[in-house]
């Protein structure tokens, strides 16, 4: 098992300050990487096969435009910035020549209802990588997608809840670890990592000591008791990593 998934802070969509560096972008990207921390990063499949990183399924939160993510293609997406600075939407392509193996990626695939499947794409992509990451999602057929065309590939299962995942997607994906919510954290039985989001102080980093291996954070420095501004103001899906 990778050991960065138990050791290395996981900074929860870069390390982001809500107002001049945003979420899942080449600034909170570069940030985390010269602090020493594990990214963790969102990715979506553009109209044209492009693969974006970019949380919300909807244009409209972090940039202001209408319309959905998956619809639009690079050129349409590239005058568009984040949350009102002068940060772009930036290709997972670009994150991975960025960050050249210095910290591990945590990288989550988005699937929503407009979302058309691109594993073969990612799996592409990334088997040119050359430097730590791992892939997770909420979807259990897509671990398990992973599970059997890229065994090699260290693979999440995100959830609220542990205790209320049925075992039938448990032994389907067979992850490498677990990603759950701070809010429906277990008692940690677990014989793989478990990982808690979205921790967001050093009580709350503390509170979870012991239940959980390893945090995905935002809005603080772990091991620091001077917090670093929260981009929730901006963030109308907090429980959603």
């Amino acid at each position: 098992m990778k050991n960065w998934l138990r050791q290395i802070p996981i900074a929860h969509r870069g390390l982001h300050d809500g107002r001049h560096i945003p979420e899942n972008s080449i600034a909170a990207f570069r940030a985390a990487a010269d602090r020493g921390f594990a990214i963790e990063l969102d990715i979506q499949q553009l109209a044209d096969g492009n693969i974006v990183v970019f949380h919300d399924e909807c244009l409209a939160r972090a940039t202001g435009n209408a319309g959905l993510l998956s619809d639009a293609t690079k050129e349409q997406v590239s005058d568009l910035r984040l949350f009102e600075t002068d940060e772009p939407i930036p290709l997972l392509s670009q994150v991975l020549e960025l960050v050249a193996g210095k910290v591990p990626l945590l990288i989550e695939v988005k699937r929503y209802r407009s979302t058309k499947p691109f594993e073969n794409e990612l799996a592409h992509l990334l088997a040119g990588y050359n430097g730590p990451f791992a892939v997770m999602s909420f979807s259990a057929n897509l671990v398990s997608w992973f599970r059997h065309q890229r065994p090699d590939f260290c693979r999440g299962l995100v959830c609220e809840c542990l205790q209320e995942l049925p075992e039938e997607a448990l032994r389907s994906c067979k992850p490498h670890f677990m990603a759950c919510s701070s809010s429906r954290l277990p008692l940690s039985d677990s014989s793989i990592p478990v990982l808690v989001w979205t921790v967001r102080s050093e009580a709350e980093h503390r509170a979870h000591s012991g239940l959980a291996d390893n945090i995905i954070f935002e809005g603080f420095i772990p091991g620091s008791e001077h917090s670093q501004c929260s981009a929730d103001e901006n963030n109308d899906e907090p429980r959603n990593p």
